[in-house]
């Protein structure tokens, strides 16, 4: 190789690396399940608790103030109670419910749409981006797919390729995708849909941290010369390596909500 091409090779390496240095990555941490309480009217419709909430929480409220608050302080009791007495007539019917809301996703709504063609067409576009559906329930309205080996940067031809930052972290490391896509009414909004995306990220992690096992041979007509990939970071001594779960990537949530509402 001639020293010019040396050089720009280094150049366009470092400029490369700088343009990817600056970006943060759009993976985020997985955090639990959020488990809210939710005031449900009798029509359906869902409000936050502390704005509606029923009455029969105030007479709880102050049972458990009888030995500390109320002790010391009657005169706010007798305004709790005679407040607790008038709070049944302004209330509406209805109930507590616990609603589990998952933090690792994206989500957003539909106006107007038909189940049917959301559902196909969802199913659609995760084909057409390269990911096999391996779980359908049309009743529940979930769908998930297979893992995908993540795209890297040599490989832009390849339709879930989101942004450069994401093609470079996929290059640096062996990760792999999994899309869950839900379709659920909106209770109290006929008209409405809510479609949440959550594309799972999992990298490979070797146990042991060396280089072992088998080579990469390249065989060429001027002899073979042994290359050690990133791909061969395999386990030693009988470790095996296994897939890790680091997050979901939100970038590639939004992008398949994109191409899906331009499709609907």
């Amino acid at each position: 190789m001639m020293p010019g091409m040396k050089i720009s090779s280094l150049v366009t390496s470092l400029l490369l690396v700088a343009a990817v240095a600056g970006c943060t990555s759009s993976i985020r941490p997985l955090r639990p399940i959020e488990h809210v309480q939710v005031w449900q009217a009798g029509d359906g419709t869902l409000h936050p608790l502390a704005a509606t909430r029923p009455a029969a929480t105030a007479p709880a409220t102050m049972a458990a103030l009888e030995g500390s608050a109320a002790a010391t302080a009657p005169a706010a009791t007798q305004i709790a109670d005679a407040s607790s007495t008038t709070e049944p007539a302004t209330q509406p019917a209805g109930q507590i419910v616990t609603r589990d809301i998952d933090p690792n996703q994206t989500a957003r709504f539909i106006y107007k749409a038909s189940y049917d063609n959301v559902w196909k067409q969802s199913q659609e576009l995760l084909r057409h981006m390269g990911f096999e559906l391996d779980r359908q329930d049309y009743r529940d309205g979930v769908m998930i797919t297979r893992s995908l080996p993540s795209a890297q940067i040599v490989e832009p031809w390849k339709r879930q390729q989101v942004n450069l930052k994401d093609a470079m972290e996929n290059t640096l490391n062996d990760q792999r995708r999994t899309v869950r896509l839900r379709i659920e009414a909106v209770p109290g909004k006929p008209d409405f849909y809510e479609v949440s995306v959550q594309v799972l990220v999992d990298r490979q992690s070797n146990p042991t941290g060396e280089i072992g096992g088998p080579i990469f041979v390249e065989g060429s007509g001027f002899g073979r010369n042994q290359l050690a990939l990133r791909s061969d970071y395999v386990a030693a001594a009988g470790d095996v390596p296994r897939w890790v779960p680091i997050g979901h990537d939100v970038d590639m949530e939004k992008k398949i909500l994109d191409r899906l509402f331009q499709r609907i």
